[in-house]
């Protein structure tokens, strides 16, 4: 199984957290992790691979000077890195023709087999939809609207036909020439050129934030795939502010992550911003949007307890 990770050094000690996470559900998996990166040093990188020596992982580091990137919006937390799956299928060996992508912020739960395996038919990427942002893409990215749009945090992605087909070069062209504000950075890229071409997966593949706390909040009823998504992920994926190493992040599978850190040479960090409002604060937002039973959210009308999320998303995404 083909792994891709993509970080700056910043992001080495999560990555470090998915990985082990990823082993310790996939043990009789032969594992191959293509780790593409600008700026990590030496001892960062012994000290990696000196973490999983004996394991069923191989490690391919492969290091890009930014000074050969194109210049590209970077703002906040966004990094060159950020833009470095755009380009990877073209830095990867040629033997590798399929790789599933995993975003640092993520704890794989289930075997991966499955999803690795799938037949991708003429698509050329495998991914998760996030449904809330389909407004957003048929508005905005001018997506068609009888297409959807995708999270780009779990991508399967069909390597062989990307370099057939030069998407990396129509990816990088669209970056260039938009003017369009890209809200979601290289995932807006991904979506505006190829949302066409994604086969999408089962949500249990990437259970993002949202989508867990609109199946705790929310109630969506109507959905099997999102029951079975919310209440067993295959893999969680901590997309909002606060992240799972902020104190005040109340995604229920917080304490996994931890569980997972405990496992790393990064065990001794402690959570981020831990203060007695933060502490009120926590308490508040996981009592609303995730222990007050089903049965009495859904005494509340459907548009009503919407309109409450979102106002919860805007406050459980300021830190301080």
């Amino acid at each position: 199984m083909n792994i891709l990770v993509t970080t700056d050094k910043n992001y080495l000690p999560h990555a470090h957290v998915m990985l082990v996470s990823l082993l310790e559900n996939n043990k009789e998996t032969p594992i191959h992790l293509f780790y593409i990166h600008c700026d990590l040093d030496d001892g960062s990188i012994a000290t990696f691979r000196n973490a999983f020596l004996g394991t069923n992982l191989t490690v391919s580091f492969i290091q890009i000077d930014r000074k050969e990137l194109p210049a590209l919006d970077t703002k906040g937390y966004i990094t060159p890195e950020t833009y470095l799956k755009i380009f990877s299928p073209n830095l990867l060996p040629r033997t590798v023709e399929r790789i599933l992508y995993l975003d640092p912020d993520i704890v794989v739960r289930k075997g991966l087999g499955e999803l690795y395996k799938t037949d991708l038919g003429e698509c050329l990427l495998g991914a998760v939809e996030e449904y809330h942002l389909r407004t957003y893409g048929n508005t905005v990215l001018k997506i068609p609207e009888q297409y959807k749009y995708f999270n780009c945090g779990v991508i399967l992605i069909h390597v062989e036909e990307f370099r057939r087909n030069k998407i990396s070069g129509k990816l990088l062209s669209f970056l260039q020439k938009t003017n369009t504000p890209l809200t979601h950075n290289e995932q807006d890229v991904f979506n505006a050129v190829l949302y066409d071409k994604c086969l999408y997966l089962h949500p249990k593949w990437n259970v993002h934030t949202r989508i867990l706390q609109e199946y705790k909040y929310i109630s969506i009823a109507n959905s099997q795939e999102m029951r079975e998504a919310g209440s067993d992920p295959a893999i969680v994926h901590f997309t909002s502010v606060p992240k799972p190493w902020d104190y005040c992040c109340t995604n229920p599978f917080q304490k996994e992550y931890r569980y997972y850190l405990n496992k790393t040479p990064y065990r001794e960090a402690k959570p981020k911003g831990r203060s007695y409002p933060n502490m009120i604060r926590k308490l508040l937002l996981k009592t609303i949007i995730y222990r007050i039973p089903r049965r009495i959210k859904d005494l509340f009308p459907l548009r009503f307890r919407a309109q409450v999320m979102d106002m919860l998303l805007r406050f459980d995404g300021e830190v301080t």
